[in-house]
């Protein structure tokens, strides 16, 4: 049977070894431990909003790739051209990008 130490200090093949959850409550149990955790839960907060910024990100650059390719079928110009295209009237409109690409998707052309 293996018997040597993971990256937690756990004996693997141990059954009396500590468990992730006997872990938590020694650590629970010092004072000292108590900042430590604050700063963790406050890592585990700011990636968890990092990751919900990248998925909304991933979303609207898919989305303005699909107007891209309306714009270049229907203007019958290249991908940067139709980018800028649909750029300028973003800054014409004063409304974000992603949005501009929402109306091109449902209208099926950039007007």
């Amino acid at each position: 049977m293996d018997t040597r130490e993971d990256d937690l200090g756990t004996t693997r093949g141990d059954p009396a070894a500590p468990t992730w959850a006997d872990r938590q409550d020694a650590i629970r149990g010092r004072q000292d431990a108590e900042p430590l955790m604050g700063a963790v839960l406050d890592l585990v907060h700011d990636l968890d909003e990092q990751v919900t910024n990248l998925k909304v990100a991933l979303q609207s650059n898919r989305r303005i790739g699909i107007a891209i390719g309306i714009v270049m079928s229907q203007r019958r110009i290249t991908d940067e051209a139709a980018f800028l295209a649909l750029r300028g009237a973003s800054q014409n409109s004063n409304r974000k990008l992603r949005d501009v690409a929402e109306d091109v998707i449902y209208a099926g052309r950039l007007d």
